[in-house]
């Protein structure tokens, strides 16, 4: 069933169109201009502080909301249930009790195919079906438990137009992890109403004020040049800007903690930095992958001196010691251990299941084209009944691990731990498939290539970051009067736009990569 798609009336505003193609130009001619006319810096902060008010507008689509509020009720209804209610609702039952609360309330869901998503197979099941046991889902709460159950699902069914409600209940579930789970229900949505006014501010503004925070640490570990310059990178790429993370509960934590580990790394915090990259990985899982850098670098540093390096064994020994910390907070908070083996069951569920809207090397792989067109193809599916392409797909794997990510982990062992550990995101983009809603951990690559001017390629590598937002709003919008040309013709929220913008980040990490090369090789020159 189709989902309606998620863009504001500002969404691909002329300011965010221009900017980034702007900045683009900038990047290439700055590091010259600079030098020419040292004058020139000065107004050029002040622009770039300009933009960043702008950028800041523009992330909130300078007040014209979508539904004529910043709360984003999609986002919120699975977030706030999903955690509020896990010990009656797991990870399986949210939609079902969903549904009979709206029963049992305001009668607001009217699907006409009359059917929700059975979040155990990921399959559907009839709205009868459901309601037809409604006893034994009121029975997985206390009476005090269901009241305000019903109490909350009616909230989310005023706030949200009926022909979208009608729809909310056939998306894919609450997925965020038991840590993540355990953590936002004993601060947030536990003590916090999502009906009152005042809670409702305070739990929307938990993003707001992380990315706020995030911005300050870059200012500290990098100057307000990179900083100012993420601020804008953020409130205007297409793929950091869009309403799934505007309005939502907690959903830019794990970005902006990896974000800070690197400005941690930066500021001599090793431990600490270790411990964010956890507690990003602990919301989200893929995070993890950001500290093979710190890891390369360690056992790098072993085999040339035969010593360890004491900060990266702090960095991984915070690691460990706050992933042991949380799975144990996590397990006490939810009472049990069960919560984990139900949440890798539901993102196996989830993996499983076809996603148009992924960005990542796997994209491409798994896709055709056709009429000039990309498509999707379900490639788990046919790799089961085809050897050979099994044996193609096998043999892809492992030109990319003895290409890029083997030489990317050599190289990382040679760069400044912060910067090993922003080249992290190479590793993301070939190892996962993230859906573009999760792409705000981009923001490493492009600090990687925007932190340090002396960095090769960095001017190339920054100038590129910002035409891959640009370009997300042309395949979006389409070029007027060129819909015969399949690449021009408006994509909107479907898959062509998403395995572009994959081609074209294959581009960008592709060149990170090469950077680093020519980095490593001029430290090891040294």
């Amino acid at each position: 069933m189709d989902l309606p798609g998620s863009d504001a009336p500002t969404h691909g505003s002329v300011f965010a169109w221009c900017v980034p193609v702007g900045l683009a130009l900038v990047a290439l001619v700055r590091r010259r201009l600079v030098a020419a006319r040292p004058g020139a810096r000065r107004p050029g902060m002040l622009l770039l502080a300009a933009l960043a008010l702008c950028a800041c507008a523009n992330y909130i689509d300078f007040g014209r909301f979508r539904y004529g509020t910043y709360l984003n009720e999609w986002d919120v209804f699975h977030y706030y249930l999903g955690t509020k209610y896990a010990d009656e609702v797991g990870y399986f039952g949210l939609y079902e009790a969903a549904l009979v609360a709206d029963h049992d309330g305001l009668q607001r869901y009217q699907n006409p195919r009359g059917r929700i998503r059975d979040l155990d197979t990921i399959g559907y099941r009839r709205v009868d079906e459901v309601l037809g046991r409604a006893d034994a889902v009121r029975a997985r709460f206390s009476p005090a438990r269901y009241r305000a159950f019903v109490d909350d699902v009616a909230f989310f069914a005023r706030s949200l137009p009926p022909e979208r409600f009608s729809i909310l209940l056939c998306d894919r579930g609450y997925n965020g992890t038991p840590v993540y789970t355990a953590l936002v229900r004993t601060f947030l949505s536990g003590p916090l109403r999502i009906d009152r006014p005042l809670s409702r501010a305070l739990l929307l503004s938990v993003d707001v004020l992380l990315l706020l925070g995030t911005a300050f640490a870059l200012f500290r570990a990098y100057g307000a040049r990179v900083a100012l310059a993420a601020v804008v990178f953020v409130g205007t790429h297409y793929l950091l800007s869009w309403g799934h993370l505007k309005g939502a509960l907690v959903r830019t934590d794990y970005a902006c903690a990896v974000v800070l580990a690197a400005c941690a790394l930066r500021l001599g915090r090793p431990a600490l930095a270790g411990g964010l990259v956890t507690l990003a990985a602990a919301s989200r899982g893929f995070p993890i992958l950001f500290l093979l850098g710190p890891l390369a670098g360690l056992l790098g540093g072993y085999v040339r001196t035969r010593r360890w390096d004491p900060a990266l064994v702090r960095c991984l020994l915070g690691a460990a010691g706050t992933g042991l910390g949380l799975l144990a907070f996590a397990a006490a908070a939810l009472g049990s251990s069960a919560p984990f083996a139900d949440w890798l069951a539901k993102i196996s569920h989830h993996a499983g299941d076809p996603n148009t809207w992924n960005i990542g090397y796997r994209v491409l792989m798994d896709a055709d084209v056709e009429g000039g067109v990309p498509i999707y193809v379900h490639m788990r599916s046919l790799l089961a009944d085809d050897a050979l392409l099994r044996l193609e797909h096998a043999a892809s794997r492992g030109f990319v691990g003895a290409a890029v990510l083997l030489p990317t982990l050599a190289f990382a062992s040679r760069l400044r731990p912060d910067r090993a550990l922003a080249l992290g995101y190479v590793f993301v983009f070939f190892l996962v498939p993230v859906a573009y809603y999760y792409q705000l951990v981009l923001v490493l690559l492009f600090l990687f290539f925007v932190a340090d001017e002396d960095a090769p390629l960095a001017a190339v590598g920054e100038s590129l970051m910002w035409l891959v937002g640009a370009l997300g709003y042309l395949l979006f919008a389409g070029v007027p009067g060129m819909a015969h040309v399949p690449m021009l013709r408006a994509h909107h929220q479907d898959f062509p736009t998403y395995y572009t913008l994959s081609a074209a980040l294959l581009v960008v990490t592709l060149l990170a990569v090469t950077s680093a090369a020519i980095e490593a090789r001029r430290a090891e020159a040294r």
